[in-house]
């Protein structure tokens, strides 16, 4: 499934070339474990995506505060990222 969050996702991740993309594969767990010890480049670059903004921050004494665990739980849902690299290692173990 495509969405608007999916493809503005995608946009974010693959500026890091194959830090989370794995010939052109999501490596969830990758992301998630950034997302988890709170990778300023990351955040950084998904504070930067309006579609991203919009959905997963608040502002706070006018600061932007990013909910990743909103992000984490969107990665760990494995029906929403069907074509994810992590789904192809787990049949490989």
């Amino acid at each position: 499934m495509k969405t608007k969050i999916n493809k503005a996702i995608k946009e974010v991740l693959e500026q890091f070339g194959e830090k989370y993309m794995i010939e052109g594969q999501l490596n969830k767990s990758k992301v998630i474990q950034d997302l988890d010890a709170y990778d300023k480049d990351l955040l950084g670059a998904f504070i930067e995506n309006e579609t991203i903004k919009e959905n997963f921050t608040i502002t706070i004494n006018g600061h932007i505060v990013l909910h990743t665990n909103k992000l984490i739980e969107l990665f760990e849902a494995d029906e929403y990222w069907q074509d994810s690299f992590t789904k192809y290692s787990k049949k490989l173990v």
